[in-house]
This record gives C-alpha cells, sequence and structure tokens, in this order.
C-alpha cells in the first residue's frame, strides 16, 4: 500500500511560529509512520501554485493559502485543509486562532496588572487584527474601561523604512498618553515597534508602559528589551488538528467543519509586563498574596488577615480599583493553572484538583465547568486534539 504524500506549506521564513504547527502537524506517531512529507519551507507554493500539478499530492496543509492555491486544489482534486489567519474559502476547512479571545485574554492580564488605562495597536486592514481588538475592547467595555487605539496599513515585508515610519508614529501617539498605561499589540512585531518607540522617549517598560504582545515567538520575545510578555495563541494545537482533519478527509469519514476556532493557551510573562500598577500599598500585597497563595486554597478571610484590611473594606478596594472581588481574582489564578497543568501535564483531575486547592476532584470539576462551559476533560481534548 503506498503511503500518502502531503505537501506541507509552512514557511519559516514568512511564519514566526513554523516549527509549533509543523511539530504539532507531527504529533501523531501515526501520521509519522503512514504519511511521506514534502516540506515547502521557502512557500514557493504561493508564488507558484501550479507545481502542484507536476508531482502526486494526497493532501496539502498550507499556512500561506491564497485564492490561487484553492483554485488549483481543487481542480486537481486534492484534499486541502487551511491554517491561514483570514476569512475562510468556501468549502476549504481552516484552522486558526479565536481572535476576540485572543483579544479578551489580554486586557484580562493587564487588568490583572492593576492599570486604569489601555491602548491596543494594531492594523486596520487585517482581520486578525481587528477581530483581537474587537475582543479586548468588549473586555475592557465590561470593566468600565475603553482603549486608546493605534491602527495603520500593515505591510507584509516588514521593510526597514516601514519599520522606520511606524515606530516615528508610534512616538508621537505615545507622547499624548497618559501613563502608567497598559498597551496589547496585535502581535510580537508590533509589541517589539512599540517598545522601541518607549525606549527613544525615554519611558520606562514595565513601569510606565506595560507591553503585552502575541504569537509568543520565544526568540522574538526573549531578544526584546525589556523581554517580552506574548500570549501562546496554541499553534502546536493548530497543527495537531490540521492533521487530524487532512486525516479524516482522507480517510472519507466525515465533511468537517468549514472552520475550526482554537483557544488561545494562555500569557508568557516576561518582563515587558511584570509589574502592579496600584498606587495601593496593601492592595499591591493583597494581590502578591494572592498570586502566590491561591493555589492552596485560600479564602478573602486569609487574604483580610494577611493585609490587615476588614474584609468589607478589602472587597470595596477590590470592586473600586480592579472591577472584581477578591473571591474572583482568587478563582482566576485558579482557572489559570488549571488550564496550565490540564495542557502541560498528564496529571488526572485529582491530582490537579490537589494542586490547585480543591479538596476534592468534584468540587474542581464543577468550578471549571461553571467558568468555561466544559469539563476539565473535554477541555484537554479539545485543545490536544487527540486523533
Amino acid at each position: 500500500m503506498n503511503r500518502p504524500r502531503i505537501f506541507l506549506s509552512i514557511s519559516k521564513i514568512e511564519e514566526e511560529s513554523a516549527e509549533r504547527m509543523i511539530r504539532g502537524v507531527l504529533q501523531n506517531q501515526k501520521l509519522q509512520r503512514t504519511w511521506d512529507f514534502y516540506w515547502d519551507e521557502a512557500n514557493r507554493l504561493a508564488a507558484e501554485p501550479e507545481m502542484l500539478g507536476r508531482g502526486k499530492w494526497d493532501g496539502v496543509i498550507s499556512r500561506h493559502t491564497t485564492a490561487a492555491i484553492v483554485d488549483v486544489c481543487k481542480r486537481l482534486k486534492i484534499p486541502l485543509v487551511d491554517l491561514n489567519d483570514c476569512p475562510p474559502f468556501p468549502r476549504i476547512p481552516k484552522v486558526r486562532p479565536d481572535n476576540p479571545k485572543v483579544g479578551r485574554l489580554g486586557a484580562e492580564h493587564l487588568l490583572s496588572r492593576g492599570f486604569h488605562h489601555f491602548a491596543f495597536v494594531g492594523f486596520h486592514n487585517a482581520e486578525w487584527s481587528t477581530q483581537r481588538l474587537d475582543g479586548f475592547s468588549a473586555r475592557l467595555r465590561e470593566a468600565g474601561r475603553q482603549p486608546v487605539i493605534f491602527e495603520s496599513l500593515f505591510e507584509p515585508a516588514c521593510s526597514p523604512e516601514w519599520t522606520s515610519s511606524e515606530t516615528a508614529a508610534l512616538m508621537e501617539w505615545l507622547r499624548t498618553l497618559r501613563h502608567p498605561l497598559g498597551i496589547m499589540a496585535c502581535n510580537d512585531l508590533r509589541a517589539i515597534q512599540i517598545e522601541d518607540a518607549c525606549r527613544k522617549l525615554r519611558l520606562r517598560v514595565p513601569e510606565d508602559v506595560a507591553v503585552l504582545g502575541v504569537n509568543d515567538n520565544e526568540i522574538r520575545c526573549e531578544l526584546a528589551h525589556p523581554a517580552l510578555s506574548s500570549i501562546n495563541i496554541g499553534q502546536h494545537q493548530m497543527g495537531m488538528r490540521a492533521a487530524q482533519i487532512l486525516q479524516e478527509l482522507l480517510a472519507g469519514d466525515m465533511v468537517p467543519a468549514p472552520e475550526t476556532l482554537l483557544d488561545p493557551l494562555g500569557i508568557v510573562m516576561r518582563q515587558s509586563t511584570d509589574i502592579l500598577a496600584i498606587q495601593h500599598p496593601k492592595l499591591t500585597g493583597a494581590l502578591k498574596y494572592i498570586h502566590a497563595h491561591a493555589c492552596k486554597g485560600i479564602t478573602v478571610s486569609a487574604v483580610s488577615n494577611h493585609t490587615g484590611i476588614a474584609r468589607t473594606q478589602l472587597e470595596t478596594v477590590f470592586r473600586k480599583l480592579l472591577g472584581r472581588s477578591p473571591g474572583a481574582e482568587i478563582r482566576q489564578v485558579q482557572l489559570a493553572k488549571i488550564r496550565e497543568l490540564l495542557l502541560g501535564t498528564d496529571l488526572t483531575v485529582k491530582a490537579i484538583s490537589e494542586k490547585t486547592g480543591f479538596r476534592h476532584a468534584e468540587y474542581l470539576n464543577v468550578f471549571f465547568k461553571r467558568a468555561t462551559g466544559e469539563t476539565p476533560g473535554q477541555y484537554r481534548e479539545r485543545m490536544r486534539e487527540i486523533a
């Protein structure tokens, strides 16, 4: 029996997280044993879609999908799974991030750092950017806040001239804003432009301006000065899901959904947002205590005793300055840790409950389903996309 030949178009040059996506595709050991891959690492397919006709291909997974690639695959009857973060092509299954949720997560992070002034920097001609802005703005409105917005035209080539021009425009914009300020950028590249503009204006990051990126490209984030906090959007999971969908197409098992949206995995915090922007020493102490001990099963009363603030006063201060209760802050920290352990380990729900402050696994199950709409097991299976 011939092994299926799969054309894998994910460019290391054009895609920051190519390696994560490719490792996701290869995650399934069964596929590694039964498929043969050709890796188009230079993205030749985008410039020359007709190259698919010069070989025999059983399937295509493409991060840089264009209408021309779609047309060629349809004409040659080659199953295609699209990983491009753009509007879906008719009858072509797509896997991409849930961008509104990415934006909401960014807002949650900056709110949790105690900021009162917020901004978003993106591109008005990129749908993924405007969707992240929509989620960011919606979450801030729920907290009674409103972001200042800076958008311009995205240039895919990212030339030095364009980068310099964008940095200069950001400098002019930053001069008009109040500090301390929490900024979410639509991606890591944009976040680094913000850091560069801040450095030229002698604005301290994160003391004056905290900066959060998206994509968590480790090399880019670690090379930034200071090191850049970023949202991991789950590129590994996208690759896994794309391979699973292609496997289903080749087997004829089912007609996949036209679009699969995956939740972001979480915040990878580095120096650029590592600050609590709160001018209230006891509240700062309460937050530090919660973040250090939430997963040990602490109560609001324990926080009150630790800080020396009466419980009713603590509730009032939290709601006034952070827009949420101390109990909600404890639950938020627990939820983030549960998600981290579900995705990053093979621990049972019982073991995770012991590590996150729940006396019984049943309590954790109820808490997690109420917060997310699914059980821990359902969340783990969906996010890992195990075939």
